[in-house]
Formats: C-alpha cells, structure tokens, sequence
C-alpha cells in the first residue's frame, strides 16, 4: 500500500465512475484488487427516488476498514469522502500494535516499547564500554566470548555471547527502524 496515495486511489474511484456512467444501464463490479489492502467496487441500488450507483474505495488498516464513496443518483447521502483523521488514527493503531507485540529477531521477540527501546540502546553503549574497559585484545576478545542474559517478551531468560548480543540488538534497532520508517511512509502516502 505504501506506492498507493489517496490521490492515486481516488484517480481509479473517478475512472471507475466514469466507466460506469458510460453504460446504458449501471452495473454491479465486485470488490477489485487495486493495492496492498485495497479495494474498489460499483454497488448498484434502486431506491424510493430511483436508480443509481455508488462507486466505493476501501483502504484496510491492521483492523479496521476506511472507505470512500461516489455515487450518481437520487440518494446523495450515499456519497462519502475519506475521512483522512480516521486514516491516521488506523495507521497509528496498527503501529503501536505492532510495537506491543515485539520485534522478532532470529527467532526471539523482543518489547518494543519506548523504554524497551531506551534500555537496549544503553545496553549496547555499555557493552562497547565495557569491552573498551578490557585491558588488551586477548581479554577484550574472551569478554566478546562471554555471556549475558536477555529476556524476550514474555520473560523467558536467554544466555547468549556478548557478540551474539550485540548482533541482536542492532539487529532488533534496524527492524524497529523498518517498522517506523513503513509507518512513516503509509502516513504520508495516504495524507496525499
């Protein structure tokens, strides 16, 4: 979804309706693939004040569904624009879930919370500090070899070498950066 914008989904809402207005008589088009999470469709309805149709955008974020709509006919409530607020707040919503359920790395799923985050940017400091502190390369070397223990989200406990460590939480830094940098991305796609 991150190459999609509003703009461009609203571009295929507008062919859409002008490939229906062409037809002599409207006609039902099922929901139709046009993006990562997103999807068009032409509903038909033949109401109290006559004939008409309503071509609708929906855009799936984490759980919940936006939608626009554009219709021709009698039943003008029927149109709807994007409400852009409940875009952003999907967005952020499916962010933070993301960030309560961990960050995986080489199979072990770390917390990702702000703190969580804090704290193993200071763990990494203090290793580089305390292999700095080695008074030689032999003794730096054997401290890269020795052990520390990390707990993953749901607590249980892990001794892995200090250079396995420092792996993973770069490791863990660079998947918390992807994440935020999608979530970035979509925002400003789908504010355009």
């Amino acid at each position: 979804m991150s190459s999609l914008t509003l703009s461009r989904i609203n571009g295929a809402v507008d062919a859409a309706f002008q490939a229906a207005l062409a037809l002599p008589q409207p006609q039902r088009v099922l929901p139709q693939q046009i993006g990562d999470n997103t999807t068009l469709r032409t509903d038909v309805y033949n109401g109290p004040r006559g004939l008409g149709f309503v071509v609708i955008a929906q855009i799936k974020i984490g759980k919940r569904v936006v939608t626009s709509a554009r219709q021709h006919g009698p039943e003008t409530w029927r149109e709807r624009d994007w409400d852009r607020k409940a875009i952003q707040d999907a967005l952020e919503a499916e962010y933070n879930a993301q960030i309560a359920n961990g960050i995986t790395v080489n199979g072990i799923t770390l917390a990702a919370q702000k703190d969580d985050r804090d704290k193993f940017t200071q763990l990494i400091a203090l290793l580089r500090e305390a292999e700095e502190l080695q008074p030689d390369e032999t003794a730096k070397a054997a401290f890269r070899n020795s052990t520390t223990k990390i707990a993953d989200i749901h607590n249980t406990v892990r001794e892995i070498t200090i250079t396995e460590a420092r792996q993973l939480i770069v490791q863990y830094g660079q998947a918390v950066n992807a994440l935020w940098t999608d979530y970035a991305n979509r925002r400003s796609s789908l504010s355009q």
